[in-house]
């Protein structure tokens, strides 16, 4: 199976109700995954991202503790399947003896994973499937949600920081500074919010 190293992209709100999107970015390409997952495995994601301690352990914090407790490591977890819509994880855990892998909710082995210092791949075949060109996908969602130039869109938070400082660096790297100079004024308006 070939494997792709991915880096957690953004986390972000969804359309739909209660749930949030996890862009999984290719270390080393530019195509990416948007994941689906519950708002609580959100939460777990954005305070251990932004260092935010919690006066009594989370559920993946506690479970990263009984793993070095016993001497168990997570070695990678891999994005393996994508099936009726949704994504399916392994999570490959060495105990210095043998290793084991576990089925497990994208969700819960990026948390895992995040929290453990470890790698997250997709197979290729799964980026062969499902993945989308990062840049290409928001610049044209961008343009969509305007209905003609983002100059005219007022909610650019829809799309996060992270992706817009991407979309940013890529106006410049066409020489697009008309674009450029109007998404770095609604980053900078974003970051001045927080």
């Amino acid at each position: 199976m070939e494997k792709l190293k991915m880096i957690v992209k953004d986390l972000k709100a969804s359309r739909i109700k209660t749930f949030y999107d996890i862009i999984l970015l290719e270390k080393d390409g530019a195509r990416a995954l948007d994941i689906s997952i519950g708002e609580q495995e959100a939460d777990n994601i954005a305070v251990f991202i932004d260092k935010i301690s919690s006066p009594r352990p989370l559920t993946y914090d506690v479970f990263k503790t009984i793993m070095d407790k016993f001497s168990l490591k997570l070695k990678e977890v891999i994005i393996n399947k994508f099936f009726d819509g949704n994504f399916y994880a392994l999570a490959v855990i060495d105990d210095t003896n043998k290793e084991e892998t576990f089925d497990m909710r994208p969700s819960d082995a990026i948390n895992l994973a995040l929290r453990c210092d470890c790698p997250i791949y997709a197979t290729k075949e799964i980026m062969d499937i499902a993945g989308f060109d990062y840049c290409k996908f928001f610049s044209e969602n961008v343009i969509e949600a305007s209905g003609s130039t983002i100059d005219n869109i007022d909610n650019l938070s829809i799309f996060g920081v992270n992706m817009l400082q991407d979309l940013l660096k890529d106006a410049i790297e066409k020489e697009d500074y008309i674009t450029a100079s109007i998404l770095r004024d609604k980053i900078n308006k974003l970051e001045n919010e927080e």
